[in-house]
């Protein structure tokens, strides 16, 4: 079989195979064999590491695209076949994984975990529905009145006292952001179509109430890496007061804890690694210097620092050329630092509830 041959056969394989886990193997031989990259170029594209391509290409060599097939998967059979599990969904085209759980274990007995409902909706046939349940866990609107009160009090203590409200949040941010027609370029080569890859950046964003903002790279949202962003806003600020949200993804969601400390104001989350000790002691520690406030539960609405998600998450989606593995930070922070402000942060912390919430 002559080179141009294979050519055709790994370009047609490329089309065959694209949404499936052999697209990455064959776009892997796609770029070695056919146009010339190295190893260690297609790796850092792929995001897997280099002895991963070199078995891709050990198996290509040997037997050719049937090699990057996937084996057989070992493991018992599912305890309710998905053609079973298609009539019992009849008509219905969507559904919550509690909705899934409770009607299976209704007709046939087998109760799954919420976990693995949610991965079997994803298989063809079966359509996640967003669950509705947190919007009835929005506090009443005369308590976010009352909190808005507060803290507005607050706010102009705390200015007068020199510090800086920063209203905080975390996001992650996916390399599946990129557009479906993504490619990766090496220098002059010509542009090579990419699968979407897992890469993960989590990203620490606060703004104040004039519209400065300040951003963080971190590989998770932890403890440490919180710890070291409050470090970062007092280089950035001086004293501060950091505002921040309840993120539906955030674990404790049962307590309002306010932590007043002599000089500083950190407004934050009800997230679990808001309040270990170790983030007490650092606040303990630095008690002149930074004081956390949290938001009231399910309230992202309050917070204008969910809006520099919303603009930074648009642009990486109009980003049409997705970078390559070691790009991906910093590709991620280029934009979030330089997103114009176009909105006013008070209008978002302080705004009218009457709009968007009954009474």
């Amino acid at each position: 079989m002559n080179d141009q041959t294979k050519a055709e056969k790994i370009k047609t394989a490329l089309m065959q195979t694209r949404g499936t886990r052999e697209y990455a193997r064959v776009v892997a031989v796609n770029m070695v064999r056919v146009k010339g990259f190295t190893v260690s170029v297609v790796a850092d594209a792929l995001g897997v590491d280099r002895g991963t391509v070199r078995d891709w290409l050990d198996a290509y060599d040997h037997d050719g695209l049937n090699g990057l097939a996937d084996d057989a998967r070992p493991g018992r059979p599912p305890f309710v076949p998905h053609d079973k599990l298609k009539k019992i969904i009849g008509g219905t085209k969507r559904f919550t994984a509690y909705e899934f759980v409770e009607l299976v274990e209704k007709r046939t007995g087998v109760k799954y975990s919420e976990p693995h409902a949610r991965r079997l909706l994803r298989s063809p046939g079966f359509v996640v529905k967003k669950t509705s349940r947190m919007a009835d866990r929005v506090p009443s609107r005369e308590k976010l009145e009352m909190w808005q009160e507060d803290v507005e009090k607050e706010v102009e203590t705390l200015e007068n006292d020199g510090f800086t409200l920063v209203m905080e949040d975390e996001s992650h941010q996916n390399s599946n952001l990129f557009g479906s027609g993504a490619v990766y370029v090496c220098g002059d080569a010509e542009p090579v179509r990419m699968p979407l890859g897992n890469q993960r950046q989590t990203v620490y964003g606060g703004i104040t109430l004039d519209g400065q903002t300040c951003y963080m790279a971190a590989s998770k949202a932890d403890n440490k890496s919180f710890i070291r962003y409050l470090d970062k806003l007092r280089r950035h600020f001086g004293k501060v007061a950091v505002v921040v949200d309840n993120a539906a993804y955030h674990s404790s969601f049962s307590r309002m804890i306010y932590l007043i400390l002599p000089s500083v104001a950190v407004v934050v989350d009800n997230a679990a690694y808001h309040s270990l000790g170790r983030v007490r002691r650092y606040l303990e520690e630095n008690g002149d210097f930074v004081k956390l406030i949290f938001l009231p539960p399910y309230s992202p609405f309050l917070n204008p620092a969910e809006h520099l998600w919303r603009e930074g998450k648009a642009r990486l989606r109009r980003t049409f050329r997705r970078p390559a593995r070691s790009y991906f930070r910093r590709k991620v922070m280029l934009v979030y630092e330089s997103l114009e402000i176009t909105f006013d942060p008070r209008n978002i912390l302080f705004r009218d509830l009457s709009k968007i919430l009954p009474a």
